[in-house]
């Protein structure tokens, strides 16, 4: 019992011999092959988080856009609207008026 606790020891402690360092240097070896595996996998998901943000601003960019152009749209119909009739301006029934300024489109950023 004491021989078996002394060789826990003494393998905790660093005090081994040379089977045991054989198995050291193995254990060290496949340390360094899972941090280059992790490291590996961090550079993947990095590019893949990198490609999905430049998509997604893409997206925003596109819809940015789209925006635009419908407040454009909205406001020359209502201009036309106002041009037929004085009360074109008023929103129909139960609909609330667009909280979304008909100003210049928001800068990018």
């Amino acid at each position: 019992e004491r021989e078996a606790l002394r060789e826990e020891v003494s393998t905790i402690s660093g005090e081994d011999d040379v089977g045991d360092s054989a198995s050291s240097s193995a254990l060290e070896q496949e340390r360094l092959q899972q941090q280059q595996e992790m490291q590996e996998t961090l550079r993947r998901l990095e590019a893949e988080m990198a490609q999905k943000h430049a998509e997604i601003k893409a997206y925003a960019q596109a819809l940015e856009q789209q925006n635009a152009a419908l407040q454009q749209q909205l406001v020359e119909e209502r201009q036309r609207q106002g041009q037929a009739s004085p009360q074109a301006e008023c929103s129909p029934p139960g609909r609330r008026p667009s909280l979304i300024p008909l100003g210049s489109p928001p800068s990018p950023g």
